[in-house]
């Protein structure tokens, strides 16, 4: 068996660095004991299911998909003092057979600049989406 000595004398020994203990405590260090133990183990690794279902539904905002579709029927208008119901929005994403929840639907009208707002319509809170307006 090898040891880690200061000054190796004999053949089973290996001179030890003085700066390991610095070492192992950097990130870059426990990132690749860390990769080691496991392949060592060959312990399976799963993503955790917010994760998987992350992934399922993710679409970047520059994705013509979710653009496109967004774009049929409304227009983005930062400048303006127009907004929709969030409802409606997402409804008629939807209706366009994009499986998002409407969370994600959400994080993707942000990307844009939209901003969720709360207006009084009827006498009701409703959720609104302001700076974006549908196409008359």
């Amino acid at each position: 068996m090898n040891r880690f000595v200061e000054k190796p004398v004999g053949p089973c020994e290996i001179v030890a660095d003085p700066e390991i203990k610095n070492k192992v405590a950097t990130t870059a260090w426990m990132n690749a004991l860390f990769w080691v133990i496991m392949d060592a183990y060959r312990l399976p690794t799963t993503e955790p299911a917010e994760v998987v279902e992350e992934t399922k539904e993710w679409v970047p905002s520059e994705s013509c998909a979710f653009k496109e579709i967004l774009e049929e029927r409304y227009v983005i208008d930062l400048v303006g003092d127009s907004w929709v119901s969030s409802r409606e929005i997402i409804d008629f994403i939807k209706e366009r057979n994009l499986n998002l929840s409407d969370n994600k639907i959400g994080r993707e009208l942000s990307k844009f600049g939209l901003v969720k707002d709360v207006k009084n319509i009827n006498g009701k809170a409703t959720k609104v989406w302001t700076g974006i307006k549908i196409i008359i």
